[in-house]
């Protein structure tokens, strides 16, 4: 059964999310030849302000997305969230819709009023 979640970052999610982080980044990455290599003392050390969202088939992650949260730099009254990372296993693509569907209502209910995402073909 899928299991969609957000989750705190800690030490053992950023080990256990590498397997999906080194395949986005062959699929996807934006450097050629350059291996996932992710800043995580930084990330750990501003966690409080990410949405690590998760996507478990039987405890086992097969995608994740990662938002970071804060104040709209172009209207201080809102909250914004910018995607940091997306990837979903192929063979689990086709419940992507329902991840995504998850993750936004989720943000408006934390009060998220602004969301951007990037996809690559």
């Amino acid at each position: 059964m899928i299991v969609y979640d957000v989750e705190p970052l800690t030490q053992e999610l950023a080990d256990e999310c590498m397997d999906i982080l080194i395949a986005n980044n062959e699929e996807t990455g934006i450097i050629e030849g350059e291996p996932a290599n992710p800043a995580w003392d930084e990330l750990l050390a501003i966690a409080q302000s990410l949405l690590f969202y998760t996507m478990r088939n039987e405890g086992i992650l097969v995608g994740m997305c990662v938002f970071m949260t804060g104040v709209w730099s172009h209207h201080k009254h809102l909250i914004a969230a910018t995607q940091l990372t997306l990837y979903v296993k192929p063979e689990y693509r086709t419940k992507s819709i329902r991840f995504l569907n998850y993750m936004d209502e989720d943000m408006k209910e934390r009060g998220v009023n602004v969301s951007r995402m990037v996809f690559k073909e």
